[in-house]
C-alpha cells in the first residue's frame, strides 16, 4: 500500500471515529438530562432508559475521541519519517556528487 494512500485511509478512519465519538456523545449529553426516579429509570411510554448508560456512552465517546486522535497522530509521524527519508536520500545524492 503507498504512502499516501495509507495516509489518506488513515485520515479517514480519524474522521470516521470522532464522528462515532459527536453521536456518543451527543447520546450521553441527552440522556443524562432525562428525569430519572428514584431506581434510576426513566420510561417514556415506549422505551426503558437506565441512568447508568450514561457512563457507557461517555466512555465509549472518549475511547472513540482518543482512537482519532492516535490514528491521526500515527498519521502525522508517518509523514514526518517519510519527509525525513525524502532529505535523507537528497542529500546523500548531494554527497555522492
Amino acid at each position: 500500500m503507498s504512502q499516501s494512500l495509507t495516509s489518506k485511509l488513515l485520515s479517514w478512519l480519524a474522521a470516521l471515529l470522532s464522528g462515532v465519538g459527536l453521536i456518543f456523545l451527543t447520546l450521553a449529553v441527552r440522556r443524562s438530562r432525562l428525569p430519572y426516579n428514584s431506581e434510576g429509570n426513566y420510561f417514556d411510554g415506549v422505551v426503558n432508559y437506565h441512568e447508568h448508560s450514561v457512563v457507557g456512552y461517555g466512555v465509549m465517546a472518549g475511547v472513540s475521541f482518543l482512537a482519532a486522535i492516535m490514528l491521526y497522530g500515527t498519521r502525522l509521524l508517518m509523514q514526518r519519517a517519510r519527509q525525513g527519508v525524502q532529505a535523507d536520500r537528497a542529500a546523500s545524492k548531494l554527497d555522492s556528487k
